[in-house]
């Protein structure tokens, strides 16, 4: 009796086809299932560990992955994937993603004398040095910002006629000494923002000031140079890993 039943539910659940005026039709709605191959994606933190996990063969190239493209989408942010391969349903495969580990710099933000003091020390780079025929000069304008920074006296913060852009405010200059100065308007600087094992682009940035009736000397940066910055930092990813991963020429790099 029940093997009886179990043939008449085999029948009944399988699909029948019928051909109407020279069309065949079905009762049953059928899909393709494809045996689609992928790998886990895997997550780092810095180029290194990427090249160490590309060199280690462990497990790409393999089967259905026979070419990798690393495709450096921003300056903190690589993607890592495989071709489309049609002996795997044209499929690709994400490999890898890589996401720089970077510290808090805002931008485009008002912050108070402390905390822009701290964020100038622990955030960007010290200065260095340009040689030229008339001698060495620093090439960015991080130690003079921070001791313009940290010496603005509240409540004299004003903005100066001549340009309206630029500003001046009174500076501490000793312990019972100050004087009227104007502020730098554009400083060159070279904040952290893409991944540490290559150069650190510097690039122009804007300083205001202002005076907060509650919060007292309110100061903040503001980006100058159109975003070249990027440009520079993604050239500057991609000329390491070409040189770190030259040997292995199954593997394209894009900026």
């Amino acid at each position: 009796m029940i093997a009886k039943a179990m043939e008449w539910i085999k029948q009944e659940t399988a699909p029948h086809m019928q051909r109407i005026d020279g069309t065949n039709w079905t009762d049953k709605k059928l899909e393709k299932v494809e045996n689609i191959l992928k790998l886990d994606k895997m997550n780092f933190f810095t180029l290194t560990s990427l090249v160490d996990y590309l060199k280690s063969h462990v497990d790409v190239p393999n089967d259905f992955v026979k070419h990798i493209f690393i495709n450096i989408t921003s300056p903190e942010h690589i993607s890592v994937y495989s071709e489309a391969n049609k002996d795997n349903h044209y499929a690709r495969t994400a490999i890898a993603d890589v996401s720089a580990m970077l510290p808090v710099v805002k931008i485009g933000q008002w912050v108070n004398q402390t905390e822009f003091c701290i964020m100038m020390r622990a955030n960007f780079i010290d200065n260095g040095f340009t040689e030229t025929a008339n001698g060495l000069f620093e090439d960015t304008n991080r130690d003079a910002l921070i001791s313009v920074a940290s010496n603005i006296v509240s409540g004299t913060i004003a903005e100066y006629e001549d340009t309206g852009i630029s500003q001046k405010a009174t500076l501490k200059t000793g312990i019972q000494e100050a004087e009227d100065k104007l502020l730098p308007e554009k400083v060159v600087l070279r904040p952290y923002r893409t991944f540490l094992e290559v150069e650190q682009p510097k690039s122009e940035f804007i300083f205001r000031a202002q005076d907060s009736k509650y919060d007292g000397v309110q100061l903040s940066l503001h980006e100058a140079d159109g975003g070249k910055w990027k440009m520079e930092a993604m050239a500057a990813v991609k000329d390491y890993l070409e040189e770190a991963l030259k040997e292995l020429d199954y593997i394209t790099i894009t900026a």
